[in-house]
């Protein structure tokens, strides 16, 4: 063998060997979190779960703005690690849950089987404190991402000052 040949063979084992750690990775998810540990399918279901609490209609729903996200964002940077181990306790209880409804791939089932099962975790009383911790969390969550995402400030909900408009030329008993 050839210096050339030696060259070539060690090179591409040290290629070989740099991607094989990135090939053997499970998928990311899309957001880097400090804490949680979530991967690109926990990140489906939570999408699923808000797709589920406001969906897309003639106007974007939850995962169009990316609401699901900001929960997940919220749960990781303000939460003290005691409560973010708990919702992480949650989300396991939560996939258990959906296990025990026969509900194994949650983000690829119909609309209507999503809000059935929500609507009957909404309504439980014998629910685990962790799962009912998830559910609320994630909800309360997911509404302030949308309704504070720029579509909705922008468009839906138009955003007017404090005091309202002047109006110089109208009299004070008339309202416009």
């Amino acid at each position: 063998m050839n210096r050339r040949q030696t060259l070539k063979a060690l090179l591409a084992v040290a290629a070989g060997s740099a991607l094989l750690p990135a090939c053997m990775q499970d998928e990311k998810s899309s957001v880097s979190y400090k804490n949680l540990k979530f991967t690109r399918q926990d990140e489906d279901v939570s999408a699923a779960f808000a797709d589920t609490l406001i969906p897309k209609t003639n106007t974007p729903g939850a995962v169009e703005t990316q609401a699901h996200l900001f929960a997940l964002m919220m749960v990781d940077d303000c939460f003290p690690p005691a409560d973010r181990e708990n919702f992480q306790k949650g989300f396991m209880a939560f996939k258990d849950y959906l296990k025990k409804n026969e509900m194994e791939d949650f983000s690829k089932a119909e609309a209507s089987k999503r809000e059935t099962l929500l609507t009957g975790l909404e309504n439980s009383k014998d629910s685990p404190p962790e799962l009912d911790g998830f559910y609320k969390t994630m909800k309360r969550y997911i509404l302030q991402g949308y309704t504070t995402s720029q579509f909705f400030l922008t468009t839906i909900q138009e955003y007017k000052l404090v005091p309202g408009r002047y109006y110089g030329c109208v009299p004070v008993n008339q309202k416009s």
